[in-house]
């Protein structure tokens, strides 16, 4: 790996059999460090337990990529949260990206989130869908449970998307705090405080065949945990690792 520096980026990619045209999004992602006065992209994957040639395209990825890409394999599935947290607990970054492997949020409004948190401006910022085409069932179910979950836990925002930048800094909180009570949003607004938290409209390409697997009933499952927050360790999905490549 490069060394570390304060202009490094990190990109946490939790995978859940992605489709075929996730190998050229990761390669856009990684292209973001051409342009003059980027910073360092690199990228971390992590196959959750996905059963089919996913793995094979992250150690692909890693082999066309040397020094950019760290992938780990789950042997059991964990869940995205838990994905996400190992991703962000193996990454060193002053300024960390976390996104879904559907490729819905375009490669360069990564940029616009990373401002504020690379600036000392925010500690979390979300990325919010500037025109959600999603259909509406799904859009009503989400805006339900973002909104529901901010009002009753009096969160600074109602804007929580996996597509979210953190600060090094909070990561680390993350990591002595060791364990989330509910829903890991709730967790992260709470570490960064109401004023450390924003939201940034960004792109958002719908895109059916690859869209997110959080369906309607995921989202009534995710209101009842937080409704009845019940505690897991940030470190769950080290349990089932059972291959990494660095």
């Amino acid at each position: 790996m490069k060394e570390i520096s304060p202009g490094t980026v990190d990109i946490v990619i939790p995978m859940r059999q992605p489709s075929a045209g996730f190998v050229d999004r990761a390669a856009e992602l990684l292209a973001l460090s051409d342009a003059p006065g980027a910073p360092f992209v690199r990228l971390i994957l992590v196959d959750d337990a996905s059963g089919d040639d996913t793995w094979d395209r992250a150690a692909g990825i890693h082999r066309q990529f040397p020094g950019r890409v760290r992938a780990y394999r789950l042997g059991r599935r964990s869940g995205q949260p838990a994905a996400t947290c190992l991703g962000l607990l193996r990454s060193e970054a002053p300024v960390v990206v976390t996104m879904d492997d559907d490729g819905q949020h375009p490669a360069s409004e990564l940029w616009r989130l990373v401002e504020l948190v690379g600036n000392g401006r925010a500690q979390l910022v979300y990325g919010v869908p500037r025109e959600d085409r999603r259909p509406w069932g799904r859009r009503a179910a989400a805006a339900c449970y973002r909104w529901g979950i901010a009002a009753a836990y009096r969160l600074p925002t109602s804007a929580a998307t996996s597509f979210r930048c953190l600060s090094g800094t909070l990561r680390e909180r993350l990591r002595v705090r060791g364990k989330v009570h509910g829903l890991f949003d709730i967790a992260l607004m709470q570490l960064a405080g109401a004023a450390g938290v924003a939201s940034v409209e960004v792109g958002f390409e719908y895109r059916p065949a690859e869209r997110s697997r959080y369906r309607v009933p995921m989202l009534l499952l995710f209101s009842i945990c937080a409704a009845l927050p019940v505690p897991w360790k940030t470190s769950r999905a080290e349990a089932h690792l059972i291959a990494t490549l660095e």
